[in-house]
């Protein structure tokens, strides 16, 4: 993979897993088997594991449908924690979509690209011992996050032709999903969330603000302000500007 399709894949995962939190995504796997329970010393089979959203609510657009990839082995790391590989088939907001796919135009394929799939790691930790279920945690970041099917090489050029706007964009996304984690329970959550709907929509302006410099009024605001005014401002000048 190079370096400009990592950097890709990085700031997908990153916005996936901001619209998860944002929108509340509850995924849990429920033992479906009748044989007796897996002792807690041992990994877990995929396939006496079903994927289901619990519950969600609509936020931020996005759409996603989550599976267990199909022969997996949910690798046990800690007492209660296991790495379980995953499959999302998803579509962000028309506009946020459009951002990362050019509008899904190329000539490999026809009509428009109107979603997307990707395969990724994350951590589950059991919610009970007595039937082994377990929930798929948002409090880490998305490992080997890879988009995956028919359109690779169109993405894969996309990223090489856009590489440094991406990884100018990458910083601003793993923050808005680590800011959302840390205040989950939190009051403050949902004025995250708000300020993310004011800032999604300008998704393609996020870029051209330098995240190294706002590091410090990010962490005394607390939240996504100082982002938002200037993204802000930046929209009321165009319009004063337009006849």
């Amino acid at each position: 993979m190079t370096n400009a399709l990592d950097t890709y894949n990085k700031c997908i995962a990153a916005l996936h897993l901001t619209c998860q939190i944002a929108n509340e995504y509850d995924v849990r796997l429920w033992h479906i088997v009748e044989e007796e329970v897996p002792a807690s010393h041992a990994d877990l089979d995929s396939r006496d594991y079903a994927c289901e959203l619990d519950s969600a609510v609509s936020k931020i657009p996005f759409d996603s449908k989550i599976i267990l990839r199909p022969n997996s082995v949910m690798q046990k790391i800690d007492e209660e924690v296991y790495l379980v590989k995953l499959q999302s088939t998803f579509r962000f907001g028309d506009n946020v979509h459009d951002y990362f796919t050019l509008n899904g135009c190329s000539a490999l394929f026809d009509g428009t690209l109107e979603e997307l799939t990707a395969t990724y790691v994350a951590p589950a930790v059991v919610l009970g011992a007595l039937d082994h279920a377990l929930y798929v945690s948002n409090k880490a970041e998305l490992k080997d996050f890879e988009l995956a099917g028919f359109y690779e090489s169109h993405l894969r050029d996309l990223a090489e032709g856009r590489f440094a706007e991406f990884a100018a964009l990458l910083p601003w996304l793993e923050h808005f999903w680590t800011r959302l984690s840390a205040l989950k329970a939190e009051p403050q959550f949902a004025h995250l969330v708000k300020q993310l709907q004011v800032i999604l929509p300008a998704i393609d302006q996020v870029h051209l603000y330098d995240f190294a410099k706002y590091k410090v009024l990010l962490k005394m605001a607390g939240d996504f302000a100082p982002l938002v005014n200037h993204l802000q401002l930046a929209k009321q000048q165009v319009a004063v500007s337009t006849p």
